[in-house]
């Protein structure tokens, strides 16, 4: 090696250093919008969109804790007899159709190749009746041939099984669809991340979500993380996601505060993405607590087809601050009121979404009768205001802030990147009501809501978030480790190199000097023979072949009804997985 040399190796080495510290970032990650997707009726569900069969039929699907297997209602079968089928097409966020030319029809879920933990004859959200199919989905670039398909063979919103009408993505801990992504090298981890996106009262509070697999949006998220080991799904936190609620705060208009939970104890609770809604929690005292606090007195429950269940308000007397959830006791997540408080949402006979302006829902459920002594729950709403990664590699799940942007910045989960999902609180042990967080004032959640960030909200975000992260830190310090390395290793080789060639020469010299011609006939001056010193057991490179090769890895106004055929309220308790 010689001088004019070493600065192309230290270019090829900064090259590989690079690539080893670029490899997590947008790699490895398939990310799907939360948006208003379109039907082939031509009106919209929220959901994520993602196209079944051939030809493609679009679908709007939405994540589902609770099972592992993908569940989507076909064309002969909706089961929605309360309402008209054109409603029904659009509350199911679309219907399949078996027809589809790459369909086909499979005797049982083992036969279909997906995970049967969700229809066993086990007490529990199960579906025992159900029907199978493969077909291919084709979303944001990807496509599963012969994915497995789960049909319902009853309504499977109900009390006892999944509280969402449509088409379900299963997440659990044996997902099929996490499973399909990772043996197609689609993603590393076995991990999805959640933003529902804004779907608030105005304009301003109303944005795409997403739904990300294998990774998480950095962009999305802001200050400090709540992360805590996952549970064992359990028939009352089937998410195996449990919190400790420990206070909820009413943020007044005025700047001042006041507790709903005080003086009563903190709420045990689960996290459900999937379920309507931002937080479901006894009438008795703590509701009360709320309308008495507020002084508000709702006019009833929302009961529209396709809506969240809350309470129901007259305009001017419904309550206009803010809500703090506040869990384990330091965590904070601030939801706005544009977020809170809502105009109530109702699918008519026609299969058109329609809102009704004459009243308001605020999106709390206070549960009653003996649906009081249920496991509270923070649901879909929930994270409007709040972002979720959940990561099985190191059965974990994260909590932000999240940070309403259109900005994207992908991070991918995998054994060789930082992972901030991976890190439990080190008090942390069998006891999973234990979580590590260093909580600091948060930010409302459509702060800083924009598509195009300016210097100003980077920086203030990055203030909020005390610095850069150790996410961060941890890559600059990958980054610094392989390039610094490369360089020693770089500079050691062209050391040698030039000695070695400084010892030929002389050898060389030296030879010359002593052949037979030479006067003193080969010996030195003082008539003894010639003493070498030559570099012992000549030092050489590495041995390596010369190729190089990359490291392996592995959604106008009409008046509501307040009626509806189904239950008016949603309940955690289970009975055996029947209609």
């Amino acid at each position: 090696m010689d001088a004019q040399s070493l600065p192309s190796l230290i270019v090829i080495w900064l090259t590989f250093a690079q690539s080893i510290c670029s490899e997590c970032i947008n790699e490895s990650v398939v990310a799907l919008p939360v948006t208003e997707v379109v039907l082939s009726n031509e009106h919209t569900v929220r959901g994520v969109p993602i196209s079944v069969g051939t030809p493609p039929t679009n679908i709007s699907f939405l994540p589902e804790a609770v099972y592992n297997d993908t569940w989507i209602y076909n064309s002969t079968e909706d089961f929605c007899n309360w309402t008209t089928p054109a409603a029904c097409f659009t509350l199911r966020g679309g219907l399949y159709d078996t027809n589809s030319s790459t369909a086909e029809l499979k005797d049982d879920v083992q036969d279909a190749g997906a995970d049967a933990s969700d229809t066993e004859r086990a007490t529990g959200p199960n579906i025992w009746y159900n029907s199978w199919a493969t077909d291919d989905l084709t979303f944001g670039g990807v496509k599963l041939t012969g994915y497995p398909l789960g049909m319902p063979g009853f309504d499977i919103f109900t009390p006892y099984n999944s509280p969402t009408d449509q088409a379900q993505i299963g997440v659990g801990s044996n997902s099929t669809f996490l499973t399909a992504l990772k043996e197609a090298g689609k993603i590393i981890s076995r991990s999805y991340s959640w933003w529902f996106g804004l779907v608030g009262a105005i304009a301003d509070a109303q944005m795409d979500g997403l739904l990300a697999f294998g990774g998480y949006d950095t962009a999305k998220v802001t200050g400090n993380n709540y992360t805590k080991a996952l549970a064992p799904s359990s028939l009352s936190c089937t998410s195996g996601m449990n919190v400790i609620v420990s206070d909820l705060v009413l943020n007044f208009p005025n700047g001042t505060d006041a507790s709903i939970i005080s003086p009563y104890s903190g709420l045990s609770s689960c996290i459900r993405p999937d379920f309507p809604g931002i937080f479901t929690f006894p009438w008795d005292p703590y509701y009360n607590s709320f309308e008495a606090l507020t002084a508000t007195s709702n006019i009833g429950r929302e009961q529209g087809t396709g809506g969240y269940g809350g309470m129901l308000y007259w305009p001017g007397e419904v309550y206009f601050g803010d809500l703090t959830i506040e869990i384990d006791s330091f965590f904070k997540i601030r939801i706005p009121n544009e977020l809170l408080v809502i105009h109530p949402s109702n699918i008519v006979d026609n299969g058109r979404t329609q809102y009704n302006d004459t009243v308001r829902e605020v999106l709390l459920d206070p549960t009653v009768g003996v649906n009081q002594g249920d496991t509270s729950i923070l649901g879909r709403h929930f994270f409007q205001a709040a972002y979720l990664l959940v990561n099985y590699d190191s059965d974990s799940f994260t909590i932000w802030q999240a940070n309403a942007t259109t900005e994207s910045s992908l991070l991918s989960l995998g054994n060789e990147c930082p992972d901030p999902g991976s890190k439990v609180a080190k008090n942390d042990t069998s006891d999973s009501n234990t979580a590590q967080s260093t909580s600091s004032p948060l930010p409302s959640a459509t702060e800083g809501r924009t598509s195009d960030i300016s210097d100003d909200t980077i920086s203030e975000n990055s203030s909020e978030s005390n610095g850069i992260s150790s996410e961060a830190i941890a890559g600059i310090a990958v980054a610094a480790a392989f390039v610094s390395g490369g360089l020693v290793v770089l500079a050691f080789l062209y050391i040698l190199r030039r000695r070695k060639r400084q010892a030929t020469i002389a050898s060389a010299d030296s030879s010359t000097q002593l052949t037979p011609a030479n006067q003193n006939n080969g010996y030195d001056f003082n008539g003894q023979p010639p003493v070498y010193e030559p570099m012992s057991q000549e030092m050489q490179e590495m041995g390596g072949d010369a190729q190089a090769r990359e490291m392996s890895a592995d959604q106008k106004p009409i008046e509501l009804s307040i009626q509806k055929s189904r239950a008016s309220h949603r309940t955690t308790a289970y009975e055996l997985g029947s209609p």
